[in-house]
Parts: C-alpha cells; sequence; structure tokens
C-alpha cells in the first residue's frame, strides 16, 4: 500500500486538549459588567473572559426567589438582607471599610424579573442557570397575580408589629415577617446553600407566632412597668424626673394599647428599644427593655 492510500485511509484526527474537551458549551464573553450572582473569569488558556456563576452571590439570588415565593413582600426581604449584612449589588467595588449600601425594594426586584437567572439552556445568553426555570415561571405568575388593576387602589401593606426586633437564637439573625393560615409569624429560614458551619443544629425553619409573643410582651410590661417595680428589678434609684417621666409614659400607652396588634403596638416596642431572642426548642421569648435614653434595662424570659 503507497503511503498516499495509507493516508486516504487513515486520516488524522485533530487532537483535543483536556482544556477544550471541558469547555462545551462554551462560557459566553463578558460584555459589560456581570449580573449579579455571576462574575468575570480568565477563559480558556488565560485569553480572553467569560462570565460564570459566582456561587456566594448566587446563594443569594435564590434566597430571593425562594423568599418572594413563600409569600415576602419586596421590602420585607430587601430589609432581611441589609438587616443580615449581606453585600448588595451597589456594594461591589467599595473599598474596604466603606459602609455597605442597604438593599432596596428596586433592586429586589429587578433580580426577580432578569430572565438571564434561569436561562441557561443556550436559548438566551447561554449562562449557566443559577435559578431552576419552574421557579422563575412561579415568580412570573406571581407578578402577574399582584399586578393592581387599572384604577384600583393598591392594598395597604401589612404591619409587622415586631420587624426588625427579633432575632433567632440558633444563629442571631434577624426573624423575618410571614403569613401562615392567614396569621401573622416570624421566621427564621437556613436557604438553601447557605454556610451552616457551626450551625448544623439549625431547624430549615423557626416559627415565631406574633400574636403569642406580643400577648406575652404586653402582659409582662404591664406586670413589671411601674416605677417601683423598675427600680426593684434594676436596683436603679429612679428619683431622677426624666426616667420617672418615661416609666410613667409608657405605662399610660400600654393601656392604650387596642386588642389587635397594629402600628401602636409596633411604635411602643420601637421606642423602648426593644431587643427579643426566640429560642423555639423552649418557646422562650427573652427580653431586654430600655429606661428611658441614658438608663438602665430590664431583661426577662417569657415562656409562651
Amino acid at each position: 500500500m503507497s503511503m498516499s492510500s495509507a493516508g486516504s485511509a487513515r486520516s488524522p484526527q485533530p487532537r483535543v486538549s483536556g482544556a477544550q474537551a471541558l469547555t462545551v458549551p462554551r462560557a459566553p464573553r463578558l460584555r459589560g459588567r456581570p449580573p449579579f450572582g455571576y462574575r468575570a473569569s480568565r477563559g480558556p488558556g488565560g485569553t480572553g473572559h467569560a462570565v460564570v456563576p459566582d456561587e456566594g452571590a448566587a446563594v443569594v439570588v435564590r434566597r430571593i426567589f425562594d423568599e418572594y415565593l413563600d409569600g415576602r413582600g419586596l421590602q420585607d426581604i430587601a430589609e432581611g438582607l441589609t438587616a443580615d449584612g449581606i453585600p448588595s449589588p451597589s456594594a461591589r467595588g467599595c473599598r474596604a471599610g466603606d459602609r455597605t449600601p442597604a438593599w432596596s425594594k428596586g433592586t429586589v426586584r429587578s433580580i426577580l424579573v432578569n430572565p438571564r437567572y434561569a436561562a441557561g439552556d443556550g436559548r438566551a445568553n447561554g449562562l449557566a442557570p443559577i435559578v431552576p426555570a419552574d421557579v422563575r415561571d412561579r415568580v412570573t405568575e406571581l407578578f402577574e397575580a399582584r399586578r393592581t388593576p387599572s384604577g384600583s387602589s393598591r392594598p395597604s401593606e401589612r404591619t409587622y408589629v415586631l420587624r426588625g426586633l427579633v432575632r433567632c437564637t440558633w444563629c442571631n439573625r434577624l426573624m423575618q415577617g410571614t403569613r401562615n393560615n392567614g396569621e401573622h409569624y416570624y421566621r427564621c429560614r437556613v436557604p438553601g446553600g447557605f454556610d451552616r458551619a457551626g450551625q448544623a443544629e439549625h431547624p430549615r425553619n423557626v416559627y415565631l407566632r406574633e400574636q403569642a409573643a406580643v400577648g406575652a410582651l404586653v402582659s409582662w410590661l404591664g406586670r413589671v412597668w411601674t416605677p417601683a417595680r423598675v427600680m426593684r428589678l434594676t436596683g436603679h434609684d429612679f428619683s431622677a424626673t426624666e426616667v420617672r417621666h418615661a416609666v410613667h409614659h409608657v405605662g399610660v400607652r400600654l393601656h392604650a394599647l387596642p386588642e389587635v396588634p397594629g402600628e401602636e403596638h409596633a411604635a411602643l416596642f420601637r421606642s423602648l428599644g426593644l431587643h427579643l431572642a426566640y429560642t423555639n426548642t423552649s418557646r422562650t421569648l427573652n427580653v431586654k427593655v430600655a429606661i428611658g435614653s441614658e438608663g438602665p434595662s430590664v431583661s426577662g424570659a417569657l415562656r409562651l
């Protein structure tokens, strides 16, 4: 057999490096700033740039989608992310030591309506998906269902009396308001992919019923919130007119509270500098209340 015939019978195969074999489909090239949840990465061979998931931020994106499907409002989600110290998209590029910009309702909405997070099949922009397509579709349906019809008034936002005041004792994160069976609750939820290092015993969800917590708080304050009782609990002399006036003023507001928890309760609790920590295993709400602007504090443990 001649050399020419041998070459035609067995054509040499192109050599494919391991790096080339692993880049199918190929990551999209970077055009402008990557969306939150993705980052720029060097392409194969160290040339050019590609867009790949940034797992640290991707966990946050999935948390936003999950919480919205659980019934959380946009503002509630934003406040929860800020309270947990999670950097917002606008914090990227900030220098170390700068104050981290807070999450906003608009930022949360822009993430929820962005179709790129679930477009990982090559039909849109080729980005690796962060959120399952069915989750994105359910969020889209929710947005449509909650759209206010033209000419109708927007429903007023529900008041969570203890918003920003109660923490979970498992992880010290703020518990977030949610509705369950028509009632207000506070929940600490460990999102999928969240780093649970040192929190192996943390339940997936910790719930605190608002009606039970507020009722116990009002009852406890009613028992202890007199100048004489506060003085015994703290060991301080309340001869100062300012402190005695503060205790009396709170007592008057307590007696004027309506039975149904609402904005009056929220305003009172905020004015007290209230700190709450809930332990679900013992159903105990630990309370710390400030007396006046510079006075001592009163603490208690309420069994719910």
